[in-house]
């Protein structure tokens, strides 16, 4: 969850993934991925344009490692502490998509 570390996903470098390649040959996975769309928490704010540019900059990011496979953690925004409870693709109040699910 690089929005625990950085504040924006333009904050995250283009070789911030790529160090996993120096550490292992074997097949690599994305088991949890994610970003809040929240205004809130305070200092750590984002929005549904910043959860949509990190799914373009991650998947972006991650193609030269070919990962079999990678999980956006949630589908809809669960009920649950900040920031995890808007890193839904879908918001549950309606059940709308967000910008993320067509990035």
């Amino acid at each position: 969850y690089p929005a625990l570390v950085f504040t924006a996903p333009s904050g995250i470098s283009a070789d911030y993934y790529t160090e996993i390649r120096s550490r292992t040959s074997r097949p690599i996975a994305f088991t949890e991925i994610g970003w809040h769309s929240n205004p809130s928490p305070i200092g750590w704010e984002s929005s549904e344009s910043e959860q949509a540019e990190f799914v373009t900059r991650f998947f972006d990011f991650v193609e030269p490692l070919q990962p079999e496979f990678a999980v956006w953690s949630f589908l809809y925004d669960q009920v649950t502490d900040e920031p995890f409870n808007s890193m839904g693709l879908c918001r549950s109040s309606d059940g709308q998509t967000k910008l993320a699910w067509s990035a």
